[in-house]
């Protein structure tokens, strides 16, 4: 399997295709997706998780058409395509999760009648009004690590502690 190029989109945006459903296409926070060059740090990703929902949602329609033809030429073969369909895009939606949670980006769906018509979106590097956070979080821990037997600590020579450099 040939590794992804994490700078390009896993999906392109559906928006541009002929066949596209706007109705199909849902909101990002409750507001329109943000433009397919958007330069905003979070644009790419939302633009990302939208486009996989709107595949979701087209799946998802393609099936409920297919179960409500009595006479459907397919049956249930039909229905299994668009089962497996609809299985290979969420495997895309999962590996977009894990992809994405190290860095703090949460993707909550929100589902009305099977389809998803709203994303709702948090992301680790932004704070509660939306802001970029300025500086990056910092954590110490201690971590105990005994001396070779034989060794004193008061024989060793350690470097001299700096006092913090502010804004650091």
């Amino acid at each position: 399997m040939k590794p992804r190029n994490h700078s390009q989109p896993v999906l392109e945006d559906p928006r541009a295709r002929p066949d596209f459903r706007p109705e199909h296409f849902p909101t990002a926070n409750g507001k329109s997706a943000p433009s397919p060059d958007g330069r905003g740090p979070n644009d790419q990703k939302i633009l990302e998780f939208l486009s996989v929902y709107y595949r979701l949602n087209c799946e998802h329609a393609k099936l409920l058409e297919s179960r409500g033809m009595a006479d459907s030429a397919g049956g249930p073969q039909t229905e299994r395509e668009r089962m497996q369909a609809i299985e290979r895009i969420l495997v895309i939606r999962d590996g977009l999760e894990d992809q994405y949670a190290p860095m703090g980006t949460i993707a909550e769906p929100v589902v009305r009648g099977g389809f998803t018509v709203d994303v709702k979106f948090t992301f680790g590097n932004v704070n509660r009004a939306g802001r970029l956070r300025g500086a990056a979080m910092v954590s110490s821990a201690t971590i105990p690590i005994r001396l070779p037997p034989g060794v004193r600590i008061e024989d060793l020579t350690l470097p001299e502690e700096q006092p913090p450099v502010a804004g650091q």
